[in-house]
C-alpha cells in the first residue's frame, strides 16, 4: 500500500503543471517544514535552545528518532515524488548545507554544555545527510543512509553515556558538563574510552564506522563531478574533527581532577552502551553486513 501510494504521487505531479505559482508555493512551504523540523540552517535557531531546555530523555529522542524518520520521508519526497525538478533547487540545497556546515561548526567549537554541543553539532551532520541527497544520485542516496545510520548509533550512544553517570549523591542528576566528565576517567576509565570512541566515530577517524560513512559521502561527491563543494566538505569536516575531539582532551589530559564516587550503572544501560561500542568494532571488521542491509532497504524503496 505504501508503495503505490508513493507511485501515486509520483504519476501525479508528472501531470501536473508545474510552472504554477501555486504549485511552486507550496512546494517551499513543505520544504521549509521539513527543514525547520530537520535542523537545517539557516532555520536552526530553535535547536540549541530547545535541545538544552528539554528533559534529558526527551533530548536523548529529539537527536535521534525524529531526524531519522524526517530524513528517510524527504528523502522519498525529494528523491522520488519531486525528482523532476531537481534542476531547479539543487544549488538552493548546496547554499543550505554550506550554511548547515557553518552555524553548526561554529556554534559547537568551544561549547561545554553536552546538550547544546550535540545541538550543533546535529546541524552540521544534518549538512552531510541533505549534501548527499541533493546528488541525485544512487551513490549519494546510498552514503546519505549509511551516514544517517552510523550518525544515530553514535550519537545515541555519546548521550546516553552521559544519561547514565550520575555521582552516589541522592537525586543527583546527570553529568552534562564535558570538564565536569573528567572526574570518571578516575573511576570508570572503561566508559570514558567507549564515549571517546563514539566521539572518534562522528569526527570521521579511520578506520571507525564515522570514517566510512564519511569517505561515502566523498566519494559520491567526486564521482558526481561537484567539485566544487569538496573545498567548504573538506573545511568543514576538519573544524568538526576538532570539536569532537576536544571533549576527549578535556576527558583525559587536563589537570588532574578530584575523584568521586559516582552512582552504580544499571545492567540494562550498560548492556545498551557495550551494543553500541561493538557496532564500531563490527564496521572496522565487517562493515559489509551494514553496507548490504541498506542496498537491500535502497532496492525495496525503488521497486
Amino acid at each position: 500500500m505504501c508503495s503505490s501510494d508513493l507511485f501515486d504521487l509520483i504519476l501525479f505531479f508528472t501531470e501536473i503543471n508545474v510552472s504554477h505559482f501555486g504549485f511552486f508555493s507550496g512546494l517551499v512551504f513543505l520544504f521549509c517544514g521539513f527543514f525547520i523540523k530537520l535542523g537545517i540552517a539557516p532555520f536552526h535557531f530553535w535547536v540549541p535552545q530547545i535541545y538544552d531546555g528539554a528533559p534529558n530523555f526527551i533530548t536523548l529522542i529529539l537527536l535521534t528518532v525524529p531526524k531519522f524518520v524526517l530524513f528517510i520521508v524527504f528523502m522519498k519526497l525529494y528523491l522520488f515524488v519531486f525528482g523532476f525538478l531537481n534542476v531547479f533547487y539543487i544549488e538552493v540545497l548546496w547554499v543550505l548545507v554550506i550554511l548547515s556546515f557553518f552555524f553548526g561548526s561554529i556554534g559547537a567549537l568551544w561549547q561545554n554544555n553536552v546538550k547544546r554541543f550535540l545541538a550543533y553539532s546535529s546541524i552540521t551532520n544534518s549538512g552531510f545527510i541533505l549534501l548527499s541527497f541533493s546528488l541525485f544520485t544512487y551513490e549519494g542516496l546510498y552514503s546519505g543512509i549509511l551516514y544517517l545510520v552510523i550518525y544515530v548509533f553514535s550519537t545515541f550512544g555519546i548521550f546516553y553515556i552521559f544519561l547514565i553517570t550520575r555521582y552516589q549523591q541522592s537525586n543527583s542528576s546527570a553529568i552534562l558538563d564535558f570538564k565536569s566528565f573528567s572526574t570518571v576517567r578516575l573511576i570508570n576509565p572503561t566508559l570514558s574510552i567507549m564515549l571517546s570512541i563514539n566521539l572518534l566515530s562522528v569526527a570521521g577517524i579511520p578506520p571507525l564506522s564515522g570514517f566510512i560513512s564519511k569517505f561515502f559521502i566523498f566519494k559520491s561527491v567526486i564521482e558526481s563531478d561537484f567539485s566544487f563543494i569538496l573545498i567548504p566538505l573538506i573545511i568543514f569536516s576538519l573544524i568538526s574533527a576538532y570539536y569532537y575531539i576536544r571533549p576527549i582532551k578535556l576527558f583525559f589530559f587536563n589537570e588532574k581532577p578530584q575523584p568521586k564516587f559516582l552512582a552504580k550503572i544499571p545492567y540494562s544501560a550498560a548492556l545498551i552502551v557495550t551494543l553500541i561500542f561493538y557496532f564500531n568494532v563490527c564496521m572496522i571488521i565487517q562493515p559489509r553486513l551494514l553496507l548490504l542491509l541498506i542496498e537491500m532497504a535502497i532496492s525495496s524503496s525503488l521497486i
